[in-house]
């Protein structure tokens, strides 16, 4: 196959799935990972991608599901200084949910060592916690999501529903002023409102990248949730919207 016709496939997997491993378009089209690697650098530069280690998501479009593989290997301080920053809210004694974001799976690599209960949709942090003998390890199940490595569906959203949390972290795809808190995934968002409207406080998880555009489905007003724990120092006018909607704003940039 000629580059120019497997760039433009690899252009059409992109535009259908949201993201692509290199292993994977080096075996469907018979070359080796290097030249995929170069075709994803030269569709980088176009705009259409962005490069992490293993592979490249989508930047455009409102529906936007990236797989977790990847999203583990993006922003890795980001989220770390981000996760640092909410554990200094969780104690031993407390009941919380952890959504099935990577900076939530940060988080769980931080309480190893505490005495919780913790309820999560999630099949990487419910492995991450499962050798943990103090913690009490809810994972809720339902139809599993291999994209993101974790449960959802009706199931899913009946087996949360039956419980209350002092505590939830979750995360979303974007966070506008206008639009509030949205998601690209309908089934996951819908998990991450039950966590929110079952807590007693809700802490979102976000990196600066996700502040002012808006996804395919909506989560939850700005208003709904207590805290938002960000990387990067807000502007004044995001730190005004967040006032006015009675939400604490925590900047991490300290712990990176």
């Amino acid at each position: 196959m000629l580059a120019i016709n497997r760039l433009n496939e690899i252009r059409n997997i992109i535009s259908k799935n949201k993201s692509v491993m290199v292993a994977d378009l080096a075996l469907q089209f018979s070359v080796t990972e290097e030249t995929i690697r170069r075709d994803l650098n030269k569709l980088e530069s176009e705009g259409l991608v962005t490069r992490v280690y293993g592979g490249a998501y989508s930047t455009l479009g409102v529906q936007n599901d990236v797989n977790v593989v990847l999203r583990e290997n993006i922003l890795i301080d980001a989220k770390q200084a981000i996760a640092h920053s909410a554990l200094k809210y969780i104690h031993n004694g407390d009941s919380i949910f952890l959504d099935c974001s990577t900076t939530a799976l940060s988080l769980a690599s931080m309480i190893k060592d505490y005495s919780l209960y913790v309820i999560t949709n999630s099949l990487m942090i419910a492995q991450e916690l499962t050798l943990c003998p103090h913690i009490s390890l809810i994972l809720i199940g339902g139809n599993f999501h291999q994209i993101s490595m974790s449960f959802l569906g009706a199931a899913a959203n009946q087996a949360l529903s039956n419980y209350y949390v002092d505590k939830a972290f979750v995360s979303c795809r974007s966070l506008s002023q206008a639009h509030g808190i949205s998601d690209s995934n309908e089934n996951q968002s819908v998990i991450r409102q039950l966590a929110i409207q079952r807590s007693n406080e809700s802490y979102l998880l976000v990196d600066h990248t996700k502040l002012g555009s808006t996804s395919f489905i909506h989560i939850a007003d700005i208003s709904e949730i207590d805290y938002l724990i960000t990387d990067h120092a807000l502007d004044s006018n995001w730190r005004t919207h967040l006032a006015k909607n009675k939400v604490i704003a925590v900047d991490s940039t300290q712990a990176l």
